[in-house]
């Protein structure tokens, strides 16, 4: 697990951040300031002072200069990126996601549990918790990431459709 701390490893989930990450995984790809600001439709002085941020958020250089590439810090090559998901996420997601992640991040790890572990967020033991909305400490951030309607399947027929499914019946 990183050894950055938990305030400043959840700054980059930050909503306000998630450019950041995106610009993040430009970098690592490209492995130049200047193939990831032609890969993002910036300028090369803008993607430069978008790493300068990335370096800032997170309290370490990220890259160094190695040939004519930038090569990840052992730091930035040793971090782990985890987070915890509710079984149904994972069973609809976790392919596309892993796909993703592991395109940008050197380690990651999705664990599926319906745990609702707030002490796991706050000592960043995990760095995201994709669950349900519930109330949470003013320390942790919600955003959704997404808006999703479940919907209930039977063969054509069954009683369960007669009445309205309410959370009262459903429960019964």
């Amino acid at each position: 697990m990183s050894s950055l701390p938990p305030a400043t490893r959840h700054s980059l989930v930050d909503s306000a951040n998630l450019n950041l990450l995106i610009s993040l995984d430009a970098l690592l790809e490209e492995g130049s300031v200047a193939g990831a600001a032609r890969r993002m439709n910036l300028s090369p002085p803008a993607m430069s002072r978008t790493l300068a941020r990335i370096r800032e958020t997170v309290g370490d250089p990220i890259f160094v200069q190695g040939g004519r590439k930038m090569v990840p810090t052992p730091r930035a090559l040793d971090r782990q990126f985890s987070v915890r998901a509710t079984d149904v996420f994972v069973g609809v997601y976790s392919s596309q996601l892993l796909e993703e992640m592991a395109r940008g991040m050197v380690r990651f790890m999705l664990e599926a549990d319906d745990v609702d572990d707030d002490d796991a967020l706050r000592s960043g033991r995990i760095d995201l918790f994709i669950s349900a909305s519930r109330r949470l400490g003013q320390e942790i951030r919600v955003r959704p990431p997404f808006t999703t309607k479940f919907v209930g399947l039977a063969r054509s027929g069954h009683s369960i459709f007669d009445d309205d499914i309410t959370p009262k019946r459903f429960a019964h």
